[in-house]
């Protein structure tokens, strides 16, 4: 998903996966990696948004969710100011889902 495509094959792919996570608990955390990884090489800002809202609702609930905080905060840092306010409100929900996480994400955006 990383090397060059068109828009229709990687949004296609990111829909495809995002059936997998929902359809296979045991595929939901690498699903959900994968997922987050394609973020950072990805010049189309809605596949951003979908992944990113995508992770919000389904990695918080992971064993370690923390491991998806560096890629989402880098989303924060690098791109524009719609894919940085989804990257806030992903962040602000796995800090209320996991409360141990709320220090980490602070820390983060007060950098």
């Amino acid at each position: 998903m990383k090397n060059e495509g068109q828009y229709e094959f990687k949004s296609a792919c990111v829909s495809c996966l995002e059936y997998v996570i929902q359809e296979i608990p045991e595929a939901k955390e690498i699903g959900l990696f994968t997922l987050a990884e394609f973020i950072e090489d990805c010049q189309y800002p809605d596949l951003h948004i979908q992944v990113m809202n995508l992770l919000a609702r389904e990695a918080a609930n992971l064993s370690h969710p923390a491991k998806f905080i560096r890629l989402i905060y880098n989303r924060f840092v690098l791109e524009n100011s719609n894919i940085r306010a989804t990257a806030i409100t992903t962040l602000g929900k796995f800090a209320i889902e996991k409360h141990q996480l709320i220090s980490q994400v602070k820390r983060m955006l007060e950098e």
